[in-house]
């Protein structure tokens, strides 16, 4: 009876150390195996996600040759518009190959956009055009005579000041979706754009 007490007692400590090490060992190595299978997940959703962005960024610049006091600067602005959200900001510059403009747009004797026989909107110079996903991305220059009080004394005199707005334009199905105003300036002349290859 009390050998059989004492080999209970040798066998159950010999026993348990090694069920409790392999079962530690396995929760380990199924813990190292769901942190690397949940941080895999979280880097491809964020891939996924910055990738969308970008395919909805559309970086761009413009370059104005002439200012209001006809003088050559040569000034170069930086912009970053999303498609997705409409919102257009400045940026610094960055590298890149520039996109070949090109599409069906024109502007009409009338200072008109025009897609075909159908007038979108007023322009008198189409700075660049392209294909951006599923629409046309449209820079073009709408020039005007100023109203503003403060040019009428220039404007009685024979010299009026015309103002050169640059707009963003968006088609998408043959109808325009987004006119933007990207700036406006007066006695401003000879504009170029150049949009970043994606």
């Amino acid at each position: 009876m009390f050998d059989t007490c004492v080999a209970r007692r040798r066998v159950r400590p010999e026993f348990t150390p090694v069920v409790r090490r392999e079962y530690r060992a396995y929760t380990l190595e199924t813990g190292s195996r769901s942190k690397l299978k949940t941080i895999g997940w979280w880097m491809g959703l964020f891939s996924l996600v910055a990738g969308t962005a970008n395919a909805d960024e559309v970086k761009f610049s413009l370059l104005e040759k002439y200012n209001a006091l006809g003088k050559y600067t040569n000034r170069i602005t930086y912009y970053s518009y999303d498609t997705h959200s409409n919102a257009l900001r400045t940026t610094r510059p960055e590298p890149g190959t520039a996109k070949a403009s090109e599409g069906p747009f024109k502007v009409t004797e009338h200072r008109k956009l025009a897609l075909g026989a159908r007038e979108l909107t007023g322009a008198d110079q189409i700075l660049f055009q392209g294909r951006t996903g599923n629409a046309w991305f449209l820079i073009v220059t709408d020039e005007y005579n100023s109203l503003n009080p403060l040019h009428w004394v220039s404007a009685i005199s024979g010299h009026p000041i015309q103002v050169t707005k640059v707009l963003i334009l968006v088609v998408r199905d043959d109808k325009l979706v987004v006119e933007k105003e990207v700036t406006g300036k007066g006695a401003s002349y000879d504009w170029q754009a150049s949009v970043l290859d994606e």
